[in-house]
């Protein structure tokens, strides 16, 4: 059996009460990453389900995982996938890849607990959402709205601070802060020459928005500027332009 380095952007453990069984409180594992890229040149679900895998594999003699033939013990895994550019047609799209039991034969079925140990979710905001419009039903301010809020619309800051406050999101003085400067520091992006040396037309634009991406990610995950590069997929040529804009920030 071989092991590989399984770099991944945030794992977290999660424990919560399940009325399945004898109601006990199991551990999940939710891997969360965020894809700049639609089509990386590989399809996302594919590696997606790789990581559920690997991190079953990785219980086995683990600290806080399983040991010996214990697989009764092993954690269901979550990889949650935010994809922010993509194409239209997946607008507010979110599918969920797992693995379900089929009977083809004599009916039996094994309790779910047994098998139900991975699911991966790819999540792709819509582009487009009436912020201002008033909603009256609560359900309405979806996490696809919000996804679009922090990474896709480019909101001023007054808007945006009005519109996360509609999910209890309360922007404190540091926060807006760092926002404003975000909206500044993409405002001021050729006047401050950050583009110079790169060709125009769409490299502008791509590291006009890999910026504020960046910066949202960074505000949102609470993570520095290199780990949001990682998260994002942003290509190495690029990176010491992003990393100056941020200096100037």
């Amino acid at each position: 059996m071989f092991e590989a380095a399984l770099p991944q952007d945030v794992n977290t453990k999660n424990e919560k009460t399940t009325t399945s069984s004898a109601g006990n409180k199991v551990c999940l594992i939710i891997n969360l990453e965020a894809q700049n890229k639609d089509n990386p040149g590989y399809p996302l679900v594919s590696r997606a389900l790789y990581y559920c895998s690997r991190l079953v594999a990785k219980q086995k003699n683990a600290a806080d995982g399983f040991r010996h033939s214990e697989f009764e013990n092993i954690k269901k895994v979550y990889s949650i996938w935010i994809c922010i550019q993509h194409s239209d047609y997946k607008n507010d799209v979110v599918n969920t890849y797992a693995i379900h039991e089929s009977c083809h034969m004599k009916p039996w079925n094994a309790p779910k607990e047994q098998y139900d140990l991975m699911t991966a979710i790819m999540i792709y905001p819509g582009k487009q959402y009436d912020h201002k419009k008033d909603h009256t039903d609560e359900h309405l301010h979806s996490l696809l709205e919000l996804l679009n809020i922090l990474f896709i619309a480019k909101l001023p800051v007054k808007d945006m601070k009005e519109q996360l406050q509609k999910y209890d999101i309360i922007m404190t003085k540091e926060i807006e802060s760092e926002v404003q400067n975000m909206c500044n520091l993409s405002d001021g992006i050729e006047e401050r020459g950050i583009m110079k040396g790169l060709a125009q037309g769409k490299a502008e634009e791509k590291i006009d928005s890999t910026l504020l991406y960046v910066k949202n990610l960074m505000l949102a995950a609470s993570v520095n500027a290199e780990k949001a590069m990682d998260m994002l997929g942003v290509e190495a040529d690029i990176r010491p332009v992003i990393f100056d804009a941020l200096k100037c920030s």
